[in-house]
C-alpha cells in the first residue's frame, strides 16, 4: 500500500471573498482593495470652491487601481494570476451656510468599478446622502 501526497505549491492559494471588515485606505465606496496577491495604487484630488466665490461647495475625485490579483475557481484551484480592477469615485457636497436651513447638507456620490475577474461583473453605484449638523457648543 502506498500513498501519494498531493503536489505542492510554494505559494499559498489566494482566499476569496471580502473577510473580516477593517478600514483601510483603499476600502472605497464599492470595492476594498485587498484581494490576494493585489498591488493598489491610488490618486485623490479635492477641491473647495470657496477659493471661487462659492464656500459651501466642496467636490473630489479618487480614482484607485489594482493589479497581480490572484483567483481560485470552484475547484478550489488557482486558476489565474494577473488580474485587475478599477474605481473611480465622485463626490460633490454642499452645506448650506446660513438662513432658516443652515447646516444642511447635501452630497452625491457616484463610483464605478470594473474588473477582469472571473465571475464578477463590473458596478455602478449612486448615493445621495442628506445631513443635518446640529451645533452642540
Amino acid at each position: 500500500m502506498s500513498t501519494r501526497a498531493a503536489p505542492r505549491s510554494d505559494r499559498a492559494l489566494p482566499t476569496q471573498g471580502d473577510g473580516s471588515s477593517n478600514y483601510t485606505i483603499t476600502d472605497m465606496q464599492i470595492q476594498k482593495f485587498g484581494r490576494a496577491g493585489e498591488c493598489t495604487w491610488q490618486a485623490r484630488y479635492s477641491y473647495d470652491f470657496a477659493k471661487v466665490g462659492v464656500p459651501a461647495l466642496t467636490a473630489g475625485l479618487v480614482y484607485l487601481r489594482g493589479d497581480n490579483i490572484d483567483t481560485v475557481g470552484a475547484n478550489g484551484r488557482e486558476n489565474g494570476s494577473g488580474r485587475s480592477e478599477w474605481e473611480r469615485d465622485f463626490i460633490v457636497g454642499y452645506v448650506v451656510p446660513d438662513g432658516p436651513l443652515k447646516n444642511l447638507g447635501f452630497m452625491w456620490k457616484n463610483a464605478a468599478w470594473r474588473n477582469d475577474i472571473p465571475g464578477q461583473r463590473d458596478q455602478d453605484e449612486n448615493r445621495l446622502i442628506l445631513s443635518y449638523s446640529i451645533p452642540l457648543l
